[in-house]
């Protein structure tokens, strides 16, 4: 979406803004949206899966993802 704005393919469009202030363009919070990881309960304990919270846990994935723009990581690796 922001390459085809930036490109004149498109006016405007609906893009996380990462994506925009990466291409120069001028963006407007419409509003936050979470992302979650989800995964069947008995999968919980399986390695892969322990070893993906274990990085969205640690300080410095946060920390990187803290860095970008439009993104809050105070809830990132949190399990409901």
């Amino acid at each position: 979406v922001a390459e085809a704005i930036r490109s004149g393919w498109a006016q405007a469009g609906v893009c996380v803004r990462l994506a925009a202030e990466e291409v120069g363009l001028d963006w407007l919070a419409l509003g936050r949206e979470p992302y979650d990881l989800c995964f069947p309960a008995a999968l919980e304990h399986d390695p892969r899966i322990e070893a993906v919270l274990a990085v969205l846990r640690s300080r410095a994935f946060r920390d990187l993802l803290t860095e970008l723009p439009g993104y809050d990581a105070r809830h990132t690796g949190e399990v409901a």
